[in-house]
C-alpha cells in the first residue's frame, strides 16, 4: 500500500487511519462531468481493501451501499453522507461480520489530481483516490468501484426524496407577560436531511395572549394560551404556548460560597407568586457579570474561567436576585511539611499539607483528604487533621489530597527502642525494647499480641502504662514484670495462666496476690516466678506443674508458693514440667515425668507435685526442660547434659564439645550458644539452620526461634512462620530475618 500524496486543502487529522488508496480510472458507461450541476441523488457500491478499525493488521475488506449528494464547486469542501446498505466487512483469516457503523459523513476535497473522502463523524476512517490526469477537472459525477475501477454513472430524472417529507416546530411551553422566546422549525427530506434555507411563515392563533413575528420570535401579552402554527412548502405543525403572570420574586435556593477555575457548580432558583409561593415550571434565565471570570449556562450550571469575583443573576421576565461570590486559582501542587517520617508504634507525629498555585502562591483554606496507603489502617492511621498513628510495624505511604491534586507521604512506624529481650509461645512473639516497652507479633486469635492488637504481619505495641523489665511466654500467653517486679499477662487464660482477677483472654491482666518478681518462666498452660528466691507457680495442675505438694484439674489464678522450700536464683518450664536452679547450680524439677524429664533416671505417669532433685549428681549454670526431655548446662565445663525421651532416661552429654554459655527449649527443639555465639539447634521437628553469625539471649517457641547479634544488637527469627511470627511479615518458612520495626 503506498502513502496518500498532499491534497489542497485538507486538514490535518494526526489521529485518522488511513484505509486504502484506490487508483482511479473512467470506463464503461460514463458521463462526463461537465461543469453542470448533477441532478439528483446517485447510488453507488464501494469495496475498500487494506487496514480497516477492526480488522487489525490483517488485510480487510468492507462493503456498503453509497448515497452521495451534489459535490458543489471544485475545490472546495461539501458534505455528504454515506448510508450502509446491509454492510459487511471481512478479513484473510476467515472472519466476517456486519458492519457496525450505522452513517458515515465524509467532507470531499478535490484537485487537479485527487480526491479525499475524510470522515466528519469519525476520524480514524478515510480515503483517498487519486485520479488519472485532468479528466476529472470539472464537477464529480457519481462514480463507484467495481471489478478494479471506478466507473461514472448517473440517474436520470429528479429524486422524489429530495423533497421536503417532515415538518416539525416547537418552543418554550411557557412565558410570562411581557417575556419573549424564539420558536425553531426542523424540515427534513425523504432521507432524513435538514433542508435549512425553506421559508417558514409563523402565527399565532391568539395574538391577544401571545403574538409571533416573522422571525418566529414570540411576546407574552396576557395571561392565556396560544397555538403557534409554522407552515412551509405545503407542510404545517403547531405546538400550544401558555402565557403566565409574572413572578413577583425569584429565590436563589442552591449557590457555592466559592468555586475553583475549571470547576462548575448548577446554581439553582425558584420564581415565586406574591403570597412567597412557588411556580413550578418558570422560564428562568441567567447572566454573569463577567464571563471572564465565571460563565453560566441556561440551565444555572456554572464554570469558573479565572480567579476574581463573579455576581450571577437570574431573572423571571421583571424581577431578578443574584449571588456573588469568588473564583479561586486552581491547586497546582501540594506540599508537605516533611517527605517521610517515622512513627513510633502507638505513637502519633503530626503532619501538614500546603496547596499552591502554578505560580506557587500559597492557597489558603483549601481543605486536605487524608489517607492512609495501607488501606486498612493496619500499618498506620490518619486523621483528617493529618495526625498521623502507628499500628503495626513496617512501611505504608499516605497520601494528601487537596482538590484532585495529590502527594506522597512515606511512613514507617516502627518500635521506639532496640530490644533487649524476646520471648517466643507456640505461633507469636514478643521483644522488649530498651525503652520498657513490649512488642509482639504472630498469630493473635487468642490475644496473644496484647489487648486491641490490630495486625499481625508485623510488630504491635503492647498497650499498657506500665515500663517491663522481664518478658516470658509459652503456649498462647504472655507476661512481664513491670519495673517494680509486678507481673502482668495477656493471651489465652483457660486454666488461669494469666494469674489475674478476674480473669479474661485476650485482656492483659495483673498477677493476683501483690507479689513482686524478679524472673518470670511462662509453661504451656502455666506460669511461675521467683519472688525472693521462691518459686511461685499459678494455672494447670493437672500433672503438678505447679509445684503446690498436689495435683488437681482445677484453675488456679492466684500464686501459689512452690512447696520444698528450696531458695532459686533461676527458674523454667517447658511444656508440663518446671525447674529451679538454687546458687550452688542444684536443679530442682517438677510436673510431668512421663518420658523421664524430671532427671530421676525413671519415668513414670503419676504427677511431682513436689519438685525433685533431677541429676543430682551434676550442677548447673543454665536448664531448659523441653517437651518430653530437659537439657542443662553444666557448671564450670559448660557441657550440655541432657535427659529423657527416647535418647535416654540418665544424664548424658549431648556431644563431646564444652563451653557452651546458653541452652533453651521449645516444644520438641533446642538450641545451644557457645562462648563464640555460635547457635546449634536441633529437635525433633523440621527446624531451619540457625543463623551464621554470632547470637545471644536465645530463646525457642515451638517451631521458630529469636536471638539478637553480638555487636549490633538486632533481633534475628528463623523458623517457622505460618502465622508471621518472624516478625517479617512474610507467611511462609524462612532462613535468618529482621522482625519489622526495629529502629
Amino acid at each position: 500500500m503506498r502513502a496518500p500524496q498532499a491534497t489542497a486543502g485538507l486538514p490535518t487529522r494526526p489521529a485518522v487511519m488511513l484505509l486504502a488508496i484506490l487508483a482511479l480510472s473512467c470506463g464503461g458507461e460514463t458521463e462526463p462531468p461537465g461543469d453542470a450541476a448533477v441532478a439528483g441523488l446517485w447510488n453507488a457500491t464501494v469495496t475498500i481493501h487494506g487496514q480497516l478499525p477492526l480488522g487489525g493488521p490483517v488485510a480487510c475488506s468492507v462493503s456498503w451501499a453509497m448515497k452521495i449528494d451534489d459535490f458543489g464547486t471544485p475545490g472546495a469542501p461539501d458534505l455528504f453522507t454515506v448510508v450502509p446498505f446491509t454492510p459487511v466487512y471481512s478479513c484473510d483469516n476467515g472472519y466476517t461480520s456486519p458492519w457496525e457503523y450505522k452513517t458515515y459523513s465524509f467532507l470531499v476535497y478535490q484537485d487537479s489530481s485527487q480526491v479525499v473522502f475524510l470522515t466528519t463523524s469519525r476520524l480514524d476512517t478515510f480515503l483517498v483516490a487519486t485520479l488519472s490526469g485532468s479528466s476529472l477537472t470539472g464537477r464529480l459525477g457519481k462514480y463507484f468501484y467495481q471489478d478494479g475501477t471506478f466507473r461514472a454513472t448517473r440517474r436520470s430524472g429528479a429524486d422524489p426524496n429530495l423533497q421536503p417529507s417532515m415538518f416539525a416546530v416547537f418552543g418554550s411551553d411557557n412565558m410570562e407577560i411581557g417575556d419573549t422566546s424564539r420558536a425553531a422549525a426542523r424540515t427534513e427530506d425523504g432521507y432524513l436531511r435538514e433542508l435549512d434555507t425553506l421559508t417558514i411563515t409563523w402565527t399565532s392563533r391568539s395574538p391577544a395572549y401571545a403574538t409571533i413575528d416573522d422571525g418566529g420570535l414570540m411576546h407574552g401579552v396576557s395571561p392565556g394560551t396560544a397555538w403557534m402554527v409554522g407552515e412551509t412548502a405545503g407542510l404545517r405543525d403547531s405546538f400550544l404556548m401558555t402565557v403566565l403572570p409574572p413572578a413577583a420574586s425569584v429565590e436563589i435556593t442552591s449557590a457555592p460560597d466559592s468555586i475553583i477555575v475549571s470547576d462548575g457548580y448548577l446554581m439553582q432558583a425558584v420564581a415565586k407568586d406574591g403570597s412567597g409561593q412557588p411556580l413550578p415550571g418558570r422560564h428562568l434565565t441567567w447572566e454573569s457579570s463577567n464571563p471572564a471570570v465565571a460563565t453560566v449556562d441556561g440551565d444555572g450550571g456554572v464554570v469558573g474561567r479565572s480567579p476574581g469575583t463573579v455576581t450571577i443573576t437570574v431573572r423571571s421576565t421583571v424581577v431578578s436576585a443574584n449571588r456573588t461570590f469568588p473564583v479561586l486559582p486552581k491547586v497546582a501542587s501540594v506540599t508537605l511539611s516533611s517527605p517521610g517520617i517515622v512513627v513510633p508504634l502507638g505513637g502519633t507525629l503530626q503532619v501538614t499539607a500546603t496547596a499552591k498555585d502554578s505560580a506557587g502562591n500559597v492557597l489558603t483554606g483549601r481543605p486536605v483528604q487524608w489517607e492512609a496507603g495501607s488501606g486498612d489502617g493496619s500499618i498506620v492511621t490518619i486523621d483528617q487533621h493529618g495526625l498521623v498513628t502507628g499500628v503495626t510495624a513496617g512501611p505504608a505511604p499516605v497520601v494528601a489530597t487537596v482538590e484532585n491534586v495529590s502527594t506522597l507521604l512515606d511512613v514507617t512506624a516502627q518500635m521506639d527502642g532496640p530490644l533487649t529481650a524476646t520471648a517466643l509461645g507456640e505461633q507469636h512473639s514478643c521483644g522488649l525494647a530498651t525503652t520498657g516497652h513490649i512488642y509482639c507479633w504472630g498469630q493473635n486469635a487468642l490475644g496473644q499480641l496484647g489487648p486491641d492488637a490490630a495486625g499481625w504481619l508485623g510488630a504491635n505495641l503492647v498497650a499498657s502504662p506500665e515500663h517491663f523489665s522481664v518478658i516470658a511466654a509459652s503456649g498462647s500467653h504472655t507476661c512481664a514484670l513491670n519495673t517494680a517486679g509486678g507481673a502482668f499477662c495477656w493471651g489465652y487464660d483457660s486454666f488461669g495462666q494469666l494469674g489475674g482477677t478476674p480473669s479474661g483472654t485476650g485482656r492483659m491482666v495483673a498477677v493476683s496476690g501483690g507479689l513482686t518478681f524478679s524472673r518470670l518462666a511462662a509453661g504451656s498452660e502455666f506460669t511461675c516466678g521467683l519472688s525472693s528466691g521462691s518459686a511461685w507457680c499459678w494455672g494447670l495442675n493437672g500433672l503438678g506443674q505447679l509445684g503446690r505438694g498436689s495435683d488437681d484439674l482445677l484453675t488456679h489464678t492466684a500464686p501459689a508458693a512452690v512447696v520444698g522450700g528450696q531458695a532459686f536464683t533461676a527458674i523454667a518450664a517447658g511444656d508440663r514440667t518446671a525447674c529451679g536452679l538454687t546458687a550452688g547450680g542444684q536443679a530442682w524439677c517438677w510436673g510431668s515425668n512421663e518420658t523421664g524429664q524430671l532427671g530421676l533416671g525413671t519415668q513414670d505417669n503419676n504427677p511431682h507435685s513436689t519438685p525433685v532433685h533431677a541429676a543430682p549428681a551434676l550442677t548447673f549454670s543454665a536448664i531448659a526442660p523441653g517437651q518430653h526431655r530437659t537439657c542443662g548446662i553444666t557448671t564450670g565445663s559448660g557441657v550440655v547434659q541432657c535427659w529423657g525421651g527416647s535418647e535416654g532416661l540418665d544424664p548424658a552429654p549431648f556431644d563431646a564439645i564444652s563451653g557452651y554459655v546458653e541452652i533453651a527449649a521449645g516444644g520438641t527443639n533446642f538450641c545451644r550458644v557457645d562462648g563464640a555465639g555460635t547457635v546449634f539447634c536441633w529437635g525433633e521437628g523440621v527446624f531451619p539452620e540457625a543463623p551464621s553469625r554470632a547470637m545471644s539471649g536465645v530463646k525457642l517457641g515451638t517451631g521458630h526461634a529469636c536471638a539478637r547479634q553480638v555487636g549490633s544488637g538486632r533481633t534475628l527469627c528463623w523458623g517457622e512462620t505460618t502465622y508471621a511470627q518472624l516478625g517479617d511479615g512474610s507467611a511462609y518458612p524462612s532462613g535468618p530475618v529482621e522482625p519489622l520495626g526495629q529502629p
